[in-house]
C-alpha cells in the first residue's frame, strides 16, 4: 500500500469533484451519493464524535447529515461543498447537544476514541481521545474541524460563525492544553 495515500482524509475529494457529484446526485444518481459517502463519512463521523463525545450520537449525526444531503443537496450557488457538508455536521452535532443538555451533562463523555484507529497507535489514540474530552467543547470543535476535516482557520471560522482570529486562538489554546495533559 502506498504510504502517501490517506483514504480516510476529507481532502481526497476536491470541491470541484464534489460539486460534480452533488450535481449528479440532484439528478438521482445513487452512485454519486455512494462516492460522496465513501469519501466523507469517516471524516464527518470523526468531527461529530469530537463535538458530541459519544459514538452512537456521532453515528446518528453522521446518518442525519447524509440523509439530509441526499434529500436536499445544495444548489450550484454553494462554492465550497465540502465546507458546506462539514458545516452541516457541525450544526447537527451542536443541535443534538443542545437537545441532550436538557437531560444530561454532555461534558462528562468519557470515550471519544475512534473505532477505526490504527492498531499500532491504539494506546496513544486513547490517551489523545481522553485528553480531547477534557477540552472545552469550542476547542474540541476547532481541533476536530482542523485535524479531521482538514479545514483552514478561516474556513473553520465560517463554519462556526466566529472570527478567524478566534478560531486560531482557540486552536493554539487547545494544543497548549493537550500538550500539558499529555505531558509533552
Amino acid at each position: 500500500m502506498n504510504s502517501t495515500v490517506k483514504p480516510d482524509r476529507a481532502d481526497i475529494l476536491s470541491d470541484k469533484r464534489l460539486a460534480e457529484l452533488i450535481g449528479e446526485m440532484r439528478g438521482g444518481s445513487m452512485k454519486a451519493f455512494d462516492e460522496i459517502y465513501s469519501a466523507l463519512s469517516k471524516p464527518v463521523y470523526t468531527v461529530a464524535l469530537r463535538i458530541a463525545g459519544e459514538r452512537t450520537l456521532a453515528e446518528d449525526i453522521t446518518q442525519d447529515v447524509f440523509v439530509k444531503l441526499y434529500g436536499s443537496p445544495p444548489d450550484d450557488s454553494v462554492k465550497k461543498p465540502r465546507a458546506y457538508i462539514f458545516a452541516m455536521a457541525h450544526n447537527a452535532a451542536i443541535n443534538y447537544l443542545k437537545k441532550l443538555s436538557q437531560f444530561e451533562d454532555i461534558e462528562s463523555a468519557e470515550d471519544i476514541s475512534d473505532n477505526y484507529s490504527l492498531q499500532s497507535a491504539a494506546e496513544n489514540r486513547l490517551d489523545i481521545a481522553a485528553a480531547l474530552a477534557k477540552l472545552p467543547r469550542a476547542e474540541r470543535e476547532i481541533v476536530a474541524l482542523h485535524v479531521n476535516g482538514g479545514f483552514k482557520f478561516r474556513e473553520i471560522a465560517q463554519i462556526m460563525g466566529i472570527p478567524a482570529g478566534t478560531a486560531a486562538w482557540r486552536w493554539s489554546k487547545a494544543i497548549k492544553t493537550l500538550r500539558q495533559i499529555l505531558g509533552e
